[in-house]
């Protein structure tokens, strides 16, 4: 699963969630309003990537491993 805007309040509970029911998730924000702090605590674990980038920009992902 993506998650745009993963480190805000409304995605950061949706990370959690889908991080609880076993989901392999990445997370994609730019953190202008989003905190690291709301998904640090994932970071590490291998079901989790965290990518700090602007969404208004095209994103290249080569063999994404969520």
């Amino acid at each position: 699963m993506q998650i745009t805007g993963g480190a805000g309040f409304v995605g950061s509970h949706l990370t959690d969630k889908l991080m609880m029911d076993g989901h392999e998730v990445m997370v994609v924000d730019n953190f202008f309003m989003g905190r690291k702090r709301n998904v640090e605590h994932w970071i590490g674990h291998e079901n989790f990537e965290l990518i700090n980038h602007d969404v208004v920009e095209p994103l290249y992902i080569e063999g994404n491993s969520c």
